[in-house]
């Protein structure tokens, strides 16, 4: 008997295509981030709301088309909504994350209002469909959430994070599409970003005052950006599944977090 194995690299390692204007994309959304970092934190929010929104609008889609139960709407309206809150502080952003979550669980798979039922057995059974709508909105809202609040604690680590993400992404593009092997890409882009990290630890960005600061959270990153980039496939049915909001934002979704835990564990008040 064969053994399955534990990890099927497959169902989680995306394969970049390169037919389209990806390229091009990548330019504009690096050249969009960088005029919302240089003017004003209002630009960021809802440059982050907008493609965040979209991308769970996506991924939700891909799930819908495979007739699965999901709250497409809720989905994307409850990413934008955590984004958003995040501008008045942690604790609105809190409450609307709960609110997204008690949402998902009392519309379930219910296609309109007057069909809602709300006795326990009725919401038990509505757990499949919020659970598809949360996976498909929390990790984008949370990965958002933490970029604005990295921006909050200080404008250059933000940049830090920016530089990472993108680098990363460059690089993963740039090597990885030239492979069958699916290692090489994320390998490569993991290299941009210690480069980058050697950069930034010539200018310490508050509160990485001290360079072994800079280095322990570039090393980080540099390991969680390419395990985004298998949530972000966890997130969809199959990791080919086309949601372009999702992949601008998937070594987003644990190095944005991380930074902001570090920022806060390392010495932000």
């Amino acid at each position: 008997m064969q053994i399955p194995p534990v990890l099927d690299l497959s169902r989680y390692a995306y394969q970049h295509e390169l037919d389209g204007p990806r390229m091009r994309f990548g330019i504009v959304w690096f050249a969009l981030l960088f005029v919302a970092f240089a003017s004003n934190i209002s630009l960021l929010v809802l440059t982050l709301v907008v493609v965040a929104s979209v991308g769970s609008l996506q991924v939700a889609g891909t799930w819908r088309s495979r007739k699965a139960p999901v709250q497409q709407l809720i989905a994307s309206a409850g990413t934008g909504l955590v984004i958003a809150s995040a501008y008045f502080g942690n604790r609105t952003a809190g409450v609307a994350l709960v609110l997204l979550a008690l949402l998902a669980v009392v519309f379930g798979a219910a296609v309109a209002p007057n069909a809602l039922v709300l006795t326990p057995e009725a919401l038990q059974g509505n757990l499949p469909a919020a659970s598809a709508t949360l996976r498909s909105s929390v990790p984008l809202a949370l990965a958002g959430v933490s970029a604005i609040q990295v921006y909050r604690i200080d404008s250059m680590a933000f940049l830090f994070l920016l530089s990472v993400v993108c680098v990363f992404d460059a690089g993963d593009y740039l090597c990885g599409s030239g492979y069958q092997s699916r290692i090489i890409g994320p390998l490569a882009g993991s290299v941009g970003v210690l480069t980058v990290t050697a950069s930034m630890s010539a200018i310490n960005p508050p509160p990485l005052v001290e360079d072994s600061h800079v280095w322990i959270v570039g090393i980080l990153m540099a390991v969680l950006c390419p395990l985004g980039t298998l949530l972000g496939s966890w997130m969809l049915p199959v990791a080919t599944a086309k949601a372009p909001g999702l992949r601008r934002l998937d070594s987003w979704l644990l190095a944005a977090p991380a930074l902001w835990i570090a920022l806060v564990l390392i010495g932000y008040p």
